[in-house]
């Protein structure tokens, strides 16, 4: 029996080996594999805005004199990525061209021209593409243009060609383009129903990331829960509503100050109003920006007052012997109106800056006596809100 354990033993350790070498192994193949993702889809995107620069300087000096059909060749991506990218950019040239006439040029589809063919005569036989076959790509096509656009990388460049080529005998070049872009620049994500420069696009993007203002009203809820020592005291979690208004002094949106009024109300249990304001700085990313998250930390103030149950466990908590809290708690006649100011550490997450979510710690600053809660804080719990 001792042999079998021992065999069992080795075999486990084994076999742990074995899984924790070839997860190690693979963890390199899946850091890159998440690398390539992300190259991929940065250069999806660097690609459509450059196709999205060409249509539009098309719109504003249109190569062709009058609307013409067009043969739209594949286009040609750079090696080593798959034909998925080729795909997304040929859809997304013909959208362009559907959608901006000003160009000029109505898109024709031609498969027979877009692959290696033969054609076969008495003066001999010509293999290549069908476009570059003038009796191939004209049977059945009206098209007397072919447009011809290829996408490379070079060092840190994306460089875009385009070529639209007649399709005579003479095979002339009608015009020809070249755009490059630094792989390292953001994508200018324009609209493709509404081409505008890169210039307006950057501006359009930097209004919505400053708002079109410094000030924004906010419509927000959180919960508030008291760390009372003494178990057989209690308050039920306040639910507030609060209205207030963001304020950006810096265009950077590094930090901010908030001022809120709020309100919270149980029937037979508690009834407050409270005003606060705080100042928040942004701690991560470094930059603003409508993708990440970001998340800040703050400091704030708050003044409040309660009435009801709630209030009478702070007027009473002077009479800490035997049942006489519970007692004057209970007691109708006690006071039942109480006031203080809090101050509040916490952290929130934005998300598009619209929406937030964070969470925070309190201490009361008048207190008649400190003996009701167990530590420094005196309240913590959570909040949420939106920007409008």
């Amino acid at each position: 029996m001792d042999s079998v354990l021992r065999w069992l033993l080795k075999l486990t350790v084994a076999l742990s080996i074995i899984i924790s070498s070839t997860a190690s192994a693979q963890a390199p193949m899946e850091k890159a594999n998440r690398a390539r993702g992300t190259v991929a889809m940065k250069l999806h995107l660097l690609g459509a805005d450059l196709l999205d620069e060409l249509v539009y300087r098309w719109t504003k000096n249109p190569p062709l004199a009058q609307k013409s059909d067009v043969m739209v060749m594949n286009i040609e991506g750079p090696l080593g990525l798959n034909s998925n990218l080729n795909a997304f950019l040929e859809n997304h040239l013909f959208r362009l061209l559907i959608q901006h006439e000003k160009s000029n040029i109505v898109p024709v589809h031609c498969p027979l021209c877009s692959v290696t063919t033969a054609y076969s005569s008495p003066e001999g036989t010509i293999i290549g593409k069908g476009a570059d076959i003038p009796k191939v790509s004209g049977k059945g096509v009206n098209a007397r243009y072919a447009l011809y656009v290829d996408l490379s990388i070079e060092r840190s460049l994306l460089v875009l060609r385009s070529r639209l080529v007649s399709l005579d005998e003479q095979r002339r070049v009608v015009q020809a383009e070249t755009i490059a872009t630094d792989s390292g620049s953001p994508p200018s994500l324009r609209k493709p129903d509404s081409l505008v420069s890169v210039k307006e696009a950057r501006e359009e993007y930097e209004q919505i990331l400053r708002r079109q203002g410094r000030a924004r009203l906010s419509l927000g809820t959180k919960i508030s829960m008291f760390n009372f020592s003494d178990s057989n005291v209690t308050i039920t979690p306040m639910p507030w509503v609060l209205l207030g208004v963001d304020v950006f002094p810096s265009e950077q949106r590094d930090w901010y100050m908030n001022f809120s009024l709020g309100t919270t109300s149980i029937p037979n249990e508690f009834n407050g109003t409270q005003i606060s304001s705080r100042y928040a700085t942004r701690l991560l990313p470094k930059y603003s920006n409508l993708i990440q998250p970001e998340i800040f930390g703050f400091v704030g103030f708050e003044y409040f007052q309660i009435s009801g149950n709630a209030g009478r466990v702070f007027t009473s908590s002077g009479k800490q012997s035997g049942g006489d809290l519970i007692a004057a708690i209970t007691d109708e006649d006690t006071e039942d109106r109480f006031d203080s100011t809090v101050l509040t550490l916490g952290v929130e997450v934005q998300l598009a800056r619209m929406t937030r979510i964070g969470v925070f710690v309190g201490r009361m600053l008048h207190l008649r006596d400190d003996t009701l809660f167990g530590s420094d804080y005196h309240l913590y719990g959570v909040e949420m809100g939106v920007s409008l």
